[in-house]
């Protein structure tokens, strides 16, 4: 009988500390899980959508204002090059004025 009181002393010691130990890390997982929402809300949904026609908005902008600048672009190049023509006609016709 002796032995039985110090091994269940040496249990109560040890074991008491572990349980507790043991139950506190499955409450606090517990905790954890309750707070975690398990599903998205429908107002994030819906903000996650603006989100996406803003995106979708802003890549037409940058579309048409490339495709504009592209032709602005093309424009002066062809305004150029017609201002250098004219300039190689005019120094042709002076060059043949002054022979």
């Amino acid at each position: 009988m002796p032995d039985i009181v110090g091994l269940v002393a040496v249990l109560m010691t040890f074991g008491i500390p572990m349980v507790a130990i043991i139950t506190s890390h499955q409450r606090k997982l517990a905790e954890i899980r309750a707070n975690t929402p398990t599903h998205q809300a429908p107002a994030n949904t819906s903000e996650i959508e603006a989100l996406r026609r803003q995106i979708a908005e802003l890549r037409d902008t940058t579309t048409n204002f490339d495709l504009s600048f592209d032709t602005a672009l093309q424009r002066i190049e062809q305004r150029v090059t017609h201002l250098e023509q004219k300039s190689i006609a005019a120094d042709d016709q002076m060059l043949t004025l002054r022979s």
